[in-house]
């Protein structure tokens, strides 16, 4: 299991994730398990967030509701109409 890199994750910090670890692994839950539970955010959340630090910066709001209707966010953030397509089998 990777605790972090050096210098980012200093040997100090690895020691005490490792210990939360093995801790963790005497109660008899899985860290590895529990780590890959973690929802990362998906394109769209990011893009919200984004808009939203930036949103003071523009003019007007439409602005941000084009940016929110256009085809690419809408495709990437899982709101199209659009169904995924399905591979043909012959």
């Amino acid at each position: 299991m990777g605790l972090g890199a050096y210098p980012v994750v200093t040997l100090a910090k690895a020691r005490a994730k490792a210990t939360e670890c093995r801790s963790a692994v005497e109660e008899g839950r899985d860290p590895i398990a529990e780590k890959a539970k973690e929802a990362e955010p998906t394109f769209g959340d990011c893009a919200d967030k984004y808009i939203a630090t930036i949103k003071s910066e523009w003019r007007t709001s439409t602005n941000i509701s084009g940016i929110r209707r256009s085809p690419v966010s809408a495709r990437a953030s899982g709101r199209s109409g659009f169904r995924q397509s399905q591979p043909k089998t012959f």
